[in-house]
């Protein structure tokens, strides 16, 4: 506060020169020099440049992301996305005969039909189309998990997976009917 006020006063005769600094009223308290600017603002020594800083880097090689599929890995993923849709299919229109054969002869088959597959129960006493949209729905996604597992960093040596899993599912949805 005793800075602000002594450079108040030492800034007064520049902007109003008739005022002199005999006639400005000087707090008591105030000891610093008024003919002396130097003594109102000090020196402040040049600030040295900082120490170059230190970039600290992983000591262990970076893998590359994979880009994505080469042409060989496209093929593959476009053959499975091929045979999971082609294996959903059979197992959903397989199951579909299945229930329509029960309800226009009940007394034909010696068990009633149930679906065993926990994931595909649900879907099952959906309407015909909306059994087959929701079922395509599900299968899309597999395979769209497996396109974006392919192209992850972390996760592109499993891309194959999720399509294996449905396949396999699907093919035992086939195996099983009676």
């Amino acid at each position: 506060m005793r800075r602000l006020v002594a450079a108040l006063l030492w800034c007064i005769p520049l902007f109003l020169p008739s005022l002199s600094l005999s006639q400005t009223a000087v707090p008591a308290q105030t000891t610093v020099a008024l003919s002396e600017p130097d003594n109102l603002f000090p020196r402040i020594p040049p600030v040295a440049p900082p120490p170059p800083t230190l970039v600290l880097t992983d000591p262990r090689p970076a893998s590359p992301a994979p880009k994505g599929l080469t042409g060989a890995s496209k093929a593959q993923f476009f053959v499975l996305s091929a045979l999971v849709y082609a294996a959903a299919t059979t197992d959903m229109v397989s199951t579909h005969d299945r229930m329509r054969s029960e309800q226009e002869c009940p007394v034909c088959y010696l068990y009633p039909f149930s679906e065993r597959d926990p994931l595909a129960r649900p879907f099952v006493r959906l309407p015909t189309p909306a059994y087959f949209a929701s079922s395509y729905l599900v299968f899309t996604g597999v395979n769209l998990l497996a396109w974006r597992m392919s192209r992850s960093a972390r996760w592109h040596r499993y891309w194959r997976v999720p399509q294996v899993i449905s396949l396999a599912g699907s093919s035992w949805g086939i195996s099983t009917f009676h």
